[in-house]
């Protein structure tokens, strides 16, 4: 009897000193979820819209350069068929607030007739959604670009160009 007498109490003894249960739960993971930009296809996406004195249509140039793929330079590269066709005092507007989605970034470029690039790159501030150049014998003889540029965590995922010459 004296056997079963002393596991017995040390069971009881034991089972009163913890009166408290301890439950131990996992820490938690955080999981932080990135918003993706989901860019449609290129093709899908509405150019943007230049026009010459309210008139749309104008000699230029509207391109791909890179989609979901952005790891190599381009370079506008590009003959134009109808030069001369804005005159001084006319204005050449640029409006993108129709593109979905829309670029995060565009950039301006001027370039010689050679394409040598002149000065630095301006960039449009965020807010912005249209550009416009009044035509002066200081911006003839040059090619302009804008890019515009889908980013993903600074970096970008998308490129498109709209190019377009002042010449006479």
């Amino acid at each position: 009897m004296q056997k079963i007498f002393v596991p017995l109490f040390l069971i009881i003894v034991l089972a009163g000193c913890s009166n408290e249960i301890e439950i131990k739960e996992k820490p938690k993971e955080i999981v932080l979820v990135e918003e993706k930009i989901q860019l449609p296809s290129f093709d899908s996406i509405e150019k943007p819209i230049l026009s010459l004195n309210n008139q749309i249509g104008f000699d230029s140039i509207y391109e791909e350069i890179c989609w979901l793929d952005c790891s190599a330079e381009d370079r506008l590269n590009h003959q134009f068929n109808n030069q001369g066709q804005a005159q001084i005092g006319d204005v050449i507007r640029v409006k993108w607030d129709n593109m979905n989605p829309a670029p995060n970034k565009v950039e301006i470029k001027e370039y010689t007739n050679e394409f040598h690039q002149i000065g630095d790159t301006q960039i449009i501030a965020d807010e912005q959604n249209g550009f416009y150049i009044e035509v002066t014998d200081t911006s003839y003889n040059k090619i302009y670009e804008l890019i515009f540029i889908w980013e993903e965590n600074e970096k970008s995922v998308g490129k498109s160009r709209l190019a377009f010459p002042l010449t006479n």
